[in-house]
């Protein structure tokens, strides 16, 4: 039987652009990620003493305490900096970082063998405390600034046992396959620092990563500098600096003009200019970001199906990855990524604007139905455009649309805070795991938009606890046919990740899991 993930994988297909080939999957990846191990291929170390790597960033990461913003631009940033116990290499394989090894001892014990020799910016050693201090920061419920989010992703830790300085043992309340996933995502902290300074953590910003941060300025910028005393090989650049540059022209104009060398989210009507330019190169890779037209579920109109599925059939999905991503994105055919465990094929609701129609009216709402539309700017790639033109499908079957684009913070903030019915949103898969993939939208209480099928939760409890790997794929796949047939989202597309930079960039690949992680990139005279 062929590994789900492998069928996945083979599903990708990696866009090449002028001088380089997108990240590897078993796709002839020259370039590695080395920040996934820890060190750097041999052909990195001893780099420039003074380089720096310039980087347009589309949205600000909002705080540099990784507890405190859950998103994928502040992980990338943040991984630099912070190291968890283990990451992913390019394959998507889970490698050692500050643990050298665990094991399972039995359903509800893992035991980690911890890395020696590790200090923190600040000099504190990295040991058993660090960790214990770290998870238990994340689940105590006593610190108000960090995001409960943090603690659901790992909420099935019951205590951390430091067995000696070096060796943790990890009790958890129920069996969960995907703890050492979800550890990715927890960068270890020193113990001392982080408790002096509480919820001014952020302005204190140790970490173990090669990476120390040298000025943090929200919406402006963030500064890194190589940390001397790193347990592992040199960054090939001595310095990063993350320039916030929310506006795509903004962006383009400064990586067109020597001021960056490399930006995320390239709109795609731009990508043939930076192609044929001798100047830069286009890198892209397909990603398990889903794109989405979220609402709370618990909250009319939307408590009723024929709604839901109304705003499925009036979004123009085939036109919208035509005229805004020249056919790069992938029309979603299930909540999750094809290279994720659990993945099966359904049928793409149709852009039919006349069911949708004929949905709202059966639902009551033939005279009309109002809502307000929000979504961000420069977040997601095109994500204005992609707004606006949902803005107009869902005009066009009679939906009253109050639209508002802000920028993330400001967006996240108002989404939070209730201010609109309907969003624009985009979910990635950031620990490749069906656990993580999943549970975030559909298994309440923790369900983004306030999902509530018992019948699905229950699935997902029992997916990450059966030790019989077969047997946890299938009662994934089980809970995705429900969830895509219960239409709780505005289904769209899965996002590809589109990088523009300098033609003397090298040693930076986009990632399926949206990383990007810069131990390797170094910019040529």
């Amino acid at each position: 039987m062929t590994d789900p993930i492998e069928q996945g994988f083979q599903r990708l297909s990696t866009t090449r652009r002028k001088f380089v080939t997108a990240t590897g999957l078993g796709l002839g990846l020259s370039v590695t990620a080395p920040g996934a191990f820890g060190a750097l291929s041999s052909s990195t170390a001893g780099a420039q003493e003074s380089s720096e790597l310039l980087f347009g960033v589309s949205s600000d990461p909002v705080s540099m305490d990784p507890r405190v913003y859950p998103v994928t631009i502040g992980f990338s940033i943040l991984r630099h900096v912070y190291e968890p116990l283990a990451f992913r290499n390019d394959a998507m394989e889970t490698v050692p970082v500050l643990a050298e090894s665990w094991e399972r001892i039995d359903d509800l014990t893992w035991e980690f063998k911890l890395r020696q020799g590790v200090t923190f910016h600040n000099g504190e050693e990295f040991n058993a405390a660090s960790v214990q201090y770290t998870i238990d920061s994340l689940l105590s419920g006593e610190n108000s600034w960090v995001n409960p989010q943090f603690g659901g992703y790992i909420a099935v830790i019951d205590e951390v046992e430091a067995v000696d300085d070096h060796t943790v043992r990890i009790h958890t309340s129920t069996p969960s396959n995907a703890l050492v996933a979800n550890l990715t995502l927890i960068g270890m902290l020193p113990p001392v620092a982080a408790a002096e300074a509480g919820e001014d953590f952020t302005n204190v910003a140790v970490g173990t990563g090669p990476y120390r941060i040298d000025e943090y300025v929200a919406n402006s910028h963030i500064a890194l500098t190589t940390y001397e005393g790193y347990w592992g090989d040199p960054p090939a650049s001595s310095q990063i600096t993350f320039r916030i540059l929310p506006e795509d022209a903004t962006r383009l104009a400064s990586l067109e003009a020597g001021e960056v060398h490399v930006v995320n989210n390239l709109p795609i009507d731009a990508l043939s200019r930076f192609e044929e330019s001798d100047e830069t190169q286009v890198l892209s890779m397909p990603s398990n970001r889903i794109m989405f037209v979220g609402w709370w579920n618990d909250k009319e109109p939307f408590t009723d199906i024929r709604v839901r599925q109304a705003f499925n059939h009036a979004i123009d999905k085939e036109t919208i990855n035509a005229a805004l991503f020249g056919g790069l994105a992938q029309i979603a055919t299930a909540p999750i990524h094809p290279s994720i465990r659990g993945y099966t094929e359904m049928e793409p609701y149709a852009y039919d604007p006349e069911l949708a129609r004929s949905l709202l009216a059966e639902a009551g709402y033939g005279d009309g139905l109002d809502i307000a539309f929000g979504y961000p700017t420069g977040r997601y790639l095109m994500d204005r455009q992609v707004g606006e033109a949902i803005v107009g499908m869902l005009t066009e079957v009679g939906i009253n649309v109050t639209p508002e684009t802000a920028e993330w913070g400001t967006f996240f903030n108002n989404r939070a805070d209730l201010k609109y019915d309907a969003w624009l949103y985009g979910f990635g898969a950031n620990t490749m795991d069906p656990d993580f993939a999943l549970q975030w939208f559909w298994r309440a209480p923790a369900a983004g938009g306030n999902y509530d099928n018992p019948e699905v939760a229950e699935l997902l409890a029992q997916a990450d606890a059966v030790a019989d790997i077969d047997e946890s794929t299938a009662l994934y796949q089980q809970a995705v046919e429900i969830i895509w047939n219960d239409a709780p989202w505005g289904f769209m597309y899965f996002q590809p990740d589109v990088f523009g930079a300098s033609e003397r960039l090298s040693g930076f690949a986009p990632r399926v899991d949206e990383y990007f992680l810069l131990f390797d990139a170094e910019v040529s005279e």
